[in-house]
């Protein structure tokens, strides 16, 4: 499976990290650390078949409860983005381990129809001046 990238700007202030500790049950897992003016994402790429369904699942843990985490994902065909609407699900936080989930079953119209990946992405609201983990991310296809 690919691994985690991140995008951010060049004003956020964003640290993103693999953790040997931390994660659920003390496993490894991903952090994202903000400043001041938090934002960025992780990003993953995931194959995907019109028609089909998917469940995307991940954990996280956002160390205030302020603003939300979120779950997303992007249609692409190719390396480039295939124009349909974004799709995701976004949760407060609680400064607890909370899942996400986000079920989606790709049209077979429209722009969507010609959408052969997607871009996962896992975000955690510009909350400043807060750390963020994500573990166990999931992809099921029904």
């Amino acid at each position: 499976m690919d691994k985690w990238r991140v995008w951010k700007t060049q004003k956020h202030d964003t640290e993103f990290s693999n953790i040997a500790k931390g994660g659920i049950n003390d496993s490894n897992a991903i952090q994202m650390t903000t400043g001041k003016v938090g934002g960025g994402c992780f990003l993953k790429y995931m194959p995907i078949t019109p028609g089909k369904t998917y469940t995307f699942s991940i954990m996280a843990k956002k160390s205030v409860k302020a603003g939300n985490v979120s779950l997303g994902i992007q249609g692409r065909t190719g390396n480039n983005f295939s124009g349909a609407s974004p799709v995701s699900k976004a949760i407060n936080a609680t400064g607890d381990w909370q899942e996400i989930v986000l079920e989606f079953t790709v049209p077979v119209t429209g722009k969507w129809a010609v959408s052969d990946n997607v871009l996962v992405t896992l975000g955690a609201g510009n909350t400043p001046n807060c750390t963020t983990i994500f573990d166990d991310f999931k992809v099921e296809e029904k």
